[in-house]
């Protein structure tokens, strides 16, 4: 089993495979657990009323400790296009704020009447 898990890390593929579908797993499995464990009762312990917040934390610790795992193949060298993307992100942010920021602005409550 470890000359299997030392073949296993030393696949530069498998390094980013493996996280990503480790991720999109764990999208799956609570896709449908997550609605079958689900209760809405006032009674009902925290993991079964928002099973979100059980499955989220597990599928970040898994995750990376699928990135630990294979750490020694990622690269991370910063260039100076950096900055374009971050700021493709501010400007994302923005837009993705900006109707809220508006509606807030001209004084506008309750819900439009479209809804």
């Amino acid at each position: 089993m470890k000359d299997q898990l030392k073949i296993w890390r030393e696949d530069r593929t498998l390094a980013y495979v493996v996280p990503f579908a480790a991720f999109m797993i764990f999208n799956l499995i609570y896709q449908f657990v997550g609605d079958a464990m689900l209760w809405e009762h006032d009674r009902a312990p925290w993991y079964r009323h928002w099973p979100d917040q059980l499955f989220y934390p597990i599928q970040t610790v898994a995750c990376l400790g699928v990135l630990a795992f294979f750490w020694k193949h990622y690269e991370f060298q910063w260039s100076r296009n950096v900055w374009v993307g971050v700021l493709g992100g501010v400007i994302g942010i923005g837009f993705w704020l900006l109707p809220t920021a508006l509606y807030d602005w001209l004084g506008m409550t309750g819900k439009p009447d479209f809804f």
